[in-house]
């Protein structure tokens, strides 16, 4: 408003400011909605990516574990070898309590030894076992086929009893795994099975790895069956082999996994929903949301198809995706106001403007000036602690030029042995968490003698707030320190001497 002339009316406003105003405001509009359009492609590219890492491990984890037993399997394949073709009860049990299961390998309850046997010879068989001392020995689950795959070895015997002297072939699923593995000659893993041993009667699998006499793959299907020996194999059962796969991407997915059954159909194994695992008869029911972020994967291990579900838990979606463009769309919007009033501003009141700009510049100036010409040494260093800036009072004090100092760590110019590490320690804790400190330090000046400063360290932030850098003020106070050092040692002198002083009495 005018004083002095009786004006009380506003000021005129020219049109030019509002025009640029509102030129600035729609650019700004239109780049904050291309911002945010941005921002939530690549939310939702690091939502994708994340999810994807996490069901990529979980799949090589489920793998690893299904896999390992086979090594121990093999390693049995070997010692069987070493004994002629043939186990005994107890070699069988000295091979396995000589590997540390449950450490080893997690959800195996044991490792076993499956025999070929004509129903013609089943008999003879069974009472050349019992001959041997078994007397107990009996088979039991077996079906109407000719050939059975009699379960005539199992350790630990305890645990696993309930499946010594089982038909394995008697059962589809446990078949059709073995005469998978007989020729193919490789390690194969069976539908989901319901497991003989396991009190729980929860879905496990066979793990199971052919044994051909001379002991070595004949090469053909037909070749194969002709020189089976037997097939060793290990019950896994599916809680304990799963336990804890999931727990790695509990703070961002819901996912089911499913084993494909003999019949196509899919058997849920592990159900998880925000974070927490379900118990079977909830996975069995558990259907994850049709989200976007929903994905669905099939694989294969060791022969058998599996199918990972996953998707983003409700709370992950909204951290990642759900506000990953609002606080852009708010910020912008607002920045566009901000820009479009200070186009208005300036335009309206380019005098007050310039006078603001030009005091400002004054003011820095005689900041520089005063910076430039005071005794102190002063050093501008950036975020990583290089010298960038040093005033002529540096120079003075500690003997180095500005092209001497420029780039190098203050630490690497002006410290020495006889600077208390310590202190300088506790300067570097501070600045690594971008906090200034002020401390008294030994420094050696570029002649080689020691002087001491008053430092103090202030941290200097970017327009962001972030750490830009900091400034380094340093005051000569060696002659304190000398008169302190004087006075000290004064003081000792005197003290020495009435200590030591004859006493008058």
């Amino acid at each position: 408003m005018r004083t002095g002339d009786g004006y009380t009316g506003q000021e005129p406003v020219s049109t030019t400011a509002w025009v640029a105003a509102a030129i600035v405001l729609s650019i700004g509009l239109a780049l904050t909605a291309a911002g945010a359009i941005w921002q939530q492609q690549r939310a939702s590219a690091e939502a994708r990516s994340q999810q994807e890492r996490q069901v990529e491990r979980l799949q090589a984890d489920l793998a690893k574990r299904l896999t390992i037993p086979t090594y121990g399997l093999k390693g049995a394949r070997g010692a069987l070898a070493a004994l002629d073709g043939s186990f005994t009860r107890a070699s069988f049990e000295a091979y396995v309590e000589s590997r540390d299961l449950p450490r080893e390998f997690p959800g195996a309850r044991g490792f076993g030894f499956i025999e070929r046997v004509a129903r013609d010879d089943l008999d003879a068989f069974v009472a050349a076992r019992q001959r041997k001392g078994a007397t107990d020995f009996r088979i039991h689950g077996s079906s109407g086929d000719p050939t059975l795959y009699v379960v005539t070895q199992i350790s630990p015997f305890s645990r696993n009893f309930a499946a010594w002297g089982l038909d394995a072939g008697g059962d589809p699923a446990r078949r059709q795994a073995i005469e998978q593995a007989i020729d193919t000659g490789e390690a194969t893993l069976s539908t989901p099975v319901r497991l003989v041993q396991d009190p729980l009667k929860g879905p496990g699998f066979l793990l199971i790895v052919p044994v051909y006499r001379q002991g070595h793959d004949p090469g053909t299907p037909g070749a194969r069956r002709e020189a089976l020996a037997g097939l060793l194999y290990a019950p896994l059962v599916a809680k304990d082999l799963l336990r804890g796969l999931a727990e790695p991407a509990a703070p961002l997915l819901d996912l089911k996994l499913s084993a494909q059954l003999l019949n196509g159909e899919f058997l849920p194994l592990l159900a998880m929903r925000e974070g927490e695992v379900l118990p079977p008869e909830e996975a069995a029911d558990y259907a994850l949301a049709d989200t976007a972020t929903a994905e669905s994967l099939r694989f294969k291990v060791l022969g058998r198809e599996f199918l990972l579900e996953a998707a983003l838990t409700p709370q992950a979606a909204v951290r990642l995706l759900g506000l990953s463009g609002l606080g852009l769309e708010i910020g912008g919007a607002l920045l566009s106001v901000l820009l479009a009033l200070t186009v208005y501003l300036l335009a309206a009141g380019r005098t007050r403007a310039e006078m603001m700009a030009r005091a400002m510049t004054a003011d820095l100036t005689r900041l520089a000036m005063v910076a430039s010409h005071t005794s102190n040494a002063v050093m501008i260093t950036d975020a990583e602690r290089h010298i960038t800036w040093v005033n002529d009072g540096f120079t003075r004090l500690c003997g180095f030029t500005a092209e001497e100092a420029l780039g190098k760590l203050p630490s690497e110019l002006l410290h020495s042995d006889r600077t208390d590490q310590g202190t300088v320690q506790g300067m570097r804790e501070a600045m690594n968490v971008g906090l200034g400190c002020k401390v008294e330090l030994r420094q050696r000046a570029r002649d080689g003698r020691d002087f001491w400063v008053d430092v103090e360290v202030q941290p200097l932030q970017d327009g962001k707030g972030g750490l830009a850098g900091f400034m380094v003020l340093e005051t000569d106070i060696t002659a304190r320190r000398a008169a302190q050092h004087e006075a000290d040692e004064a003081r000792a002198s005197l003290q020495d001497l009435y200590d030591n002083a004859p006493s008058a009495y």
